[in-house]
């Protein structure tokens, strides 16, 4: 089971249920767009003071909170990624 999925799978198991009519607006939706603010203000204050320590727990608590969003709106985040990659890679001839 690969990361993003446990992530997914802690939600679960903490009752979190995604909103599969990916409604922006839903309360399971919009805290866990607040999260993901407050890590990414989290990540910016560790850059500036130039924390390693904090800004390597801000990226894996934003990818954590990101997983969360993802699920939130009833959207695998590890389907989401594997399209972002094939996007990506797809740019390329050799792909």
């Amino acid at each position: 089971m690969s990361e993003l999925k446990r992530a997914v799978e802690w939600d679960t198991v903490c009752g979190i249920t995604p909103s599969y009519e990916q409604d922006l607006s839903a309360p399971i939706v919009e805290l866990a767009k607040d999260l993901v603010d407050e890590e990414h203000q989290e990540l910016d204050d560790a850059y500036v003071e130039g924390d390693l320590e904090e800004v390597l727990d801000a990226i894996g608590d934003s990818l954590k909170v990101l997983a969360f969003l993802s699920n939130s709106l009833g959207v695998d985040p590890e389907e989401l990624l594997q399209e972002v990659n094939d996007s990506n890679f797809s740019k390329f001839c050799y792909y």
